[in-house]
C-alpha cells in the first residue's frame, strides 16, 4: 500500500514510508520471537507450549511469587495463568507452597529440576542472541537497548 492509497499527503509520504518499514520489522520480530520461544520451550519440555515457557519464565523472575502478580505481569487471566501453573507442577518445573504471609494462599516457586531447565534456556537464549549480534559493537548494542526502551515506555 502506497502512502497515496492510505489517503496520505505527499507532505507525510516519507514518514508514512518510515513507519510502514517499522510495522514490517516488527512483525517479522514477533514471529521470529514466537518461534524462538516454542523451540526453546520443546527443549524443555517436548510437551510444553510456548505461552507456558512465558509463565515459566516470569516465575523464574520473580520467584516465589503468586498467580495473581503473575497474571498482572503478563496481563493475562488469573485462570489461565492457574492452568499453565498446574502444567508447570505436573511436568516438575515449579512446586506449590502455602503462602507465610496469608495461609490461605499458595505461591510457586521453581524445583531444582525447573532451576536446571531455567539455565539451560538462558543458555539457548544467550547463544541464539549472541550469535545474531555479531559484528555489532557496543555503541550499537547500547543504542539498539535504547530505542528499544524508548519504543516500549512509548507503548506503555
Amino acid at each position: 500500500m502506497t502512502a497515496t492509497d492510505a489517503g496520505i499527503s505527499p507532505a507525510d509520504a516519507l514518514e508514512f514510508s518510515a513507519v510502514r518499514g517499522i510495522e514490517y520489522e516488527l512483525r517479522t520480530l514477533v514471529r521470529r520471537i514466537r518461534l524462538s520461544k516454542a523451540e526453546v520451550a520443546r527443549k524443555i519440555h517436548e510437551e510444553m507450549p510456548p505461552s507456558t515457557y512465558t509463565v515459566f519464565v516470569v516465575v523464574a523472575e520473580h520467584q516465589p511469587t503468586r498467580a495473581g502478580e503473575i497474571a498482572e505481569v503478563l496481563d493475562m487471566d488469573k485462570s489461565v495463568i492457574s492452568r499453565h501453573l498446574a502444567a508447570l507442577t505436573e511436568l516438575g518445573l515449579i512446586r506449590r507452597d502455602c503462602d507465610p504471609d496469608d495461609r490461605r494462599s499458595h505461591t510457586v516457586s521453581l524445583t531444582e529440576l525447573g532451576v536446571g531447565k531455567v539455565r539451560e534456556a538462558i543458555a539457548m537464549r544467550w547463544e541464539d542472541i549472541s550469535a545474531r549480534l555479531e559484528g555489532w559493537t557496543r555503541q550499537d548494542l547500547d543504542a539498539f537497548v535504547a530505542q528499544l526502551q524508548r519504543f516500549n515506555a512509548a507503548i506503555e
